[in-house]
């Protein structure tokens, strides 16, 4: 029997998007056996299965995703639950001195996840856990999961914006945010068995126009992430579509059976750019994302689908 995935792309604040979607999606009747995070995903997806831990895997899921939109709606009040910006003097000496390491502080981000994802937790937990993070010496991505003891350093990393934010090391190793290369890394939990895929992602199909400042160095960064991420999640997307237009299945007609698997998927996004910055923004936007996000996932209906050979599957791009 197939096993059904979360996949929880990459979003900064508006993370905050994809817990409403979240708890929408487990209030449904939906239940992952397999959750896969970038980023601000990797935070969602390692709260949820290091409470299923702690709760000794004797959960609702419907309690669990109450407790990732209130575990927002707590922690995340303004941008000094996020970050603490350095002063001017501090990041002309570092850069001066061959010692840059980020336009901020990223303490309270960091202090949170370590306070919040458990190592003995996720190994308790029944779920298939995985967090995504770019190695900076390869530039290739890596996996952290339950195996990896450096699993909650690895969230860390996955979450660690672009220059905005102190690089990351794990195991002496230098990490960046896992959206640099996979921002919703839908063939990972293929590989892994899944079947039916559920892809929350914060990023919408269109940018919209902005009043863009670009001698403010840190909105000039978040923007080109903003860029690099939606054309990512974008041609990811339409590579699942061209599959499912290729070949095309009525998954109530059509059955998995020895050569060929039925992949079944659905993607829930944000219908505009939500213009929330992760250094202004304030506990009504949370709230409000929050539920913008149980909105559209209650909203988003359809499910698409194609069919892999057992042997030889479908071609699927790295990234998606």
């Amino acid at each position: 029997m197939g096993k059904k995935a979360l996949v929880l792309s990459a979003g900064s604040i508006t993370g905050a998007f994809q817990a409403g979607a979240i708890q929408q999606v487990l209030d449904s009747g939906f239940e992952p056996d397999i959750i896969h995070g970038t980023s601000v995903g990797s935070i969602n997806g390692g709260v949820m299965v290091s409470e299923i831990g702690r709760l000794n895997n004797e959960f609702d899921w419907k309690e669990i995703g109450e407790y990732v939109a209130q575990t927002w709606m707590k922690q995340f009040i303004d941008p000094s639950s996020v970050m603490v910006k350095k002063n001017r003097r501090q990041i002309i000496y570092e850069i001066m001195t061959n010692r840059f390491n980020g336009l901020v502080s990223a303490h309270p981000i960091q202090n949170f996840i370590r306070e919040n994802v458990s190592l003995e937790n996720v190994r308790k937990s029944i779920i298939d856990f995985s967090a995504a993070a770019v190695d900076l010496v390869s530039g290739k991505v890596d996996y952290f999961d339950a195996l990896s003891n450096n699993l909650v350093e690895g969230i860390v990393a996955s979450a660690t914006i672009p220059i905005v934010m102190p690089t990351t090391y794990v195991g002496g190793t230098p990490y960046y945010d896992g959206a640099l290369r996979d921002v919703a890394p839908i063939k990972y939990v293929i590989d892994k068995g899944a079947d039916e895929i559920i892809i929350i992602v914060c990023q919408s199909q269109d940018i919209s126009n902005k009043n863009l400042h670009t001698g403010n160095l840190m909105h000039l960064i978040t923007r080109i992430m903003d860029i690099t991420v939606n054309e990512t999640v974008n041609n990811d997307i339409e590579e699942l579509r061209s599959l499912h237009s290729l070949v095309p299945v009525q998954h109530a007609n059509f059955t998995s059976n020895d050569d060929k698997r039925i992949i079944k998927y659905k993607v829930i996004r944000p219908n505009y750019e939500l213009g929330y910055a992760i250094d202004n923004f304030e506990r009504k936007d949370i709230y409000d994302m929050i539920s913008l996000g149980r909105i559209t996932a209650q909203n988003t209906n359809n499910w698409s689908c194609f069919y892999m050979n057992n042997e030889s599957s479908v071609s699927i791009p790295a990234s998606v």
